[in-house]
Formats: structure tokens, C-alpha cells, sequence
């Protein structure tokens, strides 16, 4: 795990609440196929010219600015979409599956035991979002987004100050996001670095996975208080 640039010296509240606007994003990115809106999103959302929170390396700066040279290039949209189409799109014959099963489970094959898991914590949660029953439920995107709600409501509750929902929260959130993210991501990107033809998802999973560590640490910090 990377080491973080700087200690987390700002309030637990404002960075669950805004981890969960980047995962939000992040999530989105995966899981729509790119357009020029959504790129447009991407820049309008100031985190390329000002991410949030200290990325946790040195590589995470590069991979921003990498980022937003991709989406400046006049021709980028039909690459990143071309890269979209062969990485992520259907369920048979992508070269880096966005699922959770396909790397953990025993067999490698969707609709298994890490899809069931992950559709048993959104039913508990009571999360829906709108990409639900159009993707396998361990997709990437989805397991991000039930990240980015829980971190919201974590934010929420810290600040209500109820430690027994508080405690409940960040023991699911921790156990998703190390036995269902943090566990195959490494490989999910080592795929998406072979197969890109841009650096786009490249840097979208590498931000995304430094997210992950930031999370971890400060869910880490959350339990020592």
C-alpha cells in the first residue's frame, strides 16, 4: 500500500463526505460508456485541476495530469470509447472483466459467489442505484458506488454522533472494500494497462485504487478514535 503524502489532519466528516463525491464519479466512469458529456462531467467537476485529497503518491499526480491530457485531445473521445467497448462491455470476451467474481471466485465465472456477497450488503444497506439489474452486481462501478453512499452516510452519522450505526457502517464498508475491491483491483489494472490503447482507464483505476488505500486508512484512523 502506498504511504500517504500527509497525515489526515482535517475532520473524519469531511473526508468520508468527500471520498464519497470522487468514488461517485469514479463509479460513473466505469460504468457508462464515455461520451463527450460525460468527459465534459469529468472536466466540470474541478477534481482534475483540484483533486479533493492529497493523492497518496507521486504516481496519483502524474496519473491526474495524464487524465486530463487525455480528455483535452480532440481526438480522445473514439479511442477511450474503443477502449471502453473491448476492456468492459457485455459479459463474454472482455479483456479486463470489471466483476469481482471473474478474479476471486474458484471458477472465474459471473453470477457467483462474490456477486451473491455483494448483493446481499446492498440488499442489507437498502442501496439502489440506477445501473442495478443492468450489470452483475460485483461490476466495479456498482461496488464503488455502495462505497461512495456508505461513505455519505458515514459522514452524517459522524456528525449526528451515533457510534452504534456508525460502527455497523464502517465494519461493512471495510469488509467490501478489502474483501471485494482491494483484493483484485491490482489485477483488474494490470489488464487495463496491457489492453488500453489511451492512458485514460489507466489513470481512472489507478485514482480509483488510491481512493481505496485513502479509504482504508481512514477507516483505520475511524476505529483507533
Amino acid at each position: 500500500m502506498s504511504k500517504p503524502k500527509t497525515e489526515l489532519t482535517g475532520s473524519y466528516e469531511e473526508y468520508f463526505k468527500t471520498i464519497s463525491v470522487v468514488l461517485d464519479l469514479f463509479s460513473k466512469l466505469f460504468l457508462v460508456q464515455p461520451t463527450q458529456k460525460i468527459l465534459t462531467l469529468l472536466k466540470s467537476s474541478g477534481i482534475l485541476n483540484s483533486f479533493p485529497i492529497p493523492v497518496l503518491s507521486e504516481e496519483g499526480e502524474s496519473a491526474l495530469n495524464v487524465l486530463q491530457e487525455c480528455i483535452s485531445k480532440n481526438n480522445s473521445l473514439e479511442m477511450i470509447r474503443e477502449d471502453y467497448l473491448k476492456l468492459f462491455a457485455g459479459l463474454d470476451n472482455v479483456l479486463a472483466p470489471p466483476y469481482a467474481s471473474v478474479f476471486l471466485d474458484e471458477n472465474k465465472l459471473l453470477f457467483d459467489k462474490s456477486t451473491l456477497l455483494a448483493r446481499s450488503y446492498y440488499k442489507k444497506h437498502q442501496i439502489e442505484v440506477e445501473e442495478f439489474n443492468q450489470v452483475p452486481d460485483d461490476h466495479i462501478g456498482l461496488l464503488l458506488q455502495f462505497l461512495s453512499i456508505s461513505c455519505h452516510r458515514i459522514s452524517n452519522v459522524i456528525k449526528k454522533n451515533n457510534e452504534q450505526i456508525l460502527q455497523i457502517l464502517i465494519n461493512d464498508v471495510s469488509f467490501i472494500l478489502n474483501n471485494l475491491l482491494l483484493s483484485w483491483i491490482q489485477l483488474f489494472e494490470e489488464r487495463i494497462k496491457i489492453y488500453s490503447c489511451s492512458n485514460y482507464y489507466v489513470s481512472v483505476v489507478f485514482l480509483s485504487k488510491e481512493m481505496l488505500f485513502l479509504l482504508q486508512l481512514l477507516i483505520t484512523h475511524t476505529q483507533k478514535t
